[in-house]
């Protein structure tokens, strides 16, 4: 029997410091080792509780406890990283990174000590799908938050 799997995402648990600050940032490469061109694309990072309430045969999930939207529009962003590519210009090359931030105000406040999921989805402007961008989930996990007594912010 023949499979086919769609699913390009990878597990990483993260585990944060409740009033701690939170700082993500990834870098994203093709096969070739190329840092992508993400201008005009989007991500998604979303923090839920662990589980859905059952009702019935359908499972609602709760709303997500933190949330970080952003749409990349830095014009520094905008060409290849490819050297070789005849359309590389260093000053505009593509960087591939992309950044969470969650303030130590923001993480005391909305997160009690335990164990969330999260996942981070990536929409891909210029790869389109039924005129919308190629949405994917990139990385998906534990988010797990350790209580701290020392709580400054």
């Amino acid at each position: 029997m023949a499979k086919i799997n769609f699913d390009i995402s990878k597990r990483l648990d993260i585990t944060v410091k409740r009033g701690d600050s939170f700082k993500l940032e990834l870098t994203l490469k093709d096969s070739s080792d190329n840092a992508l061109n993400l201008y005009g694309d989007t991500f998604h990072f979303a923090v839920s509780t662990p589980n859905g309430i059952m009702m019935g045969t359908d499972t609602v999930l709760p709303p997500p406890v933190i949330t970080a939207n952003q749409q990349i529009t830095d014009d520094e962003n905008t060409t290849t990283s490819d050297t070789s590519d005849s359309s590389y210009v260093e000053e505009t090359a593509a960087t591939g990174k992309v950044k969470f931030e969650a303030t130590a105000t923001e993480l005391k406040y909305n997160l009690e000590a335990g164990t969330y999921r999260y996942d981070i989805q990536y929409v891909d402007a210029t790869d389109l799908v039924d005129e919308e961008g190629n949405a994917r989930t990139i990385l998906f996990g534990n988010f797990i938050v350790k209580d701290d007594f020392s709580i400054l912010a």
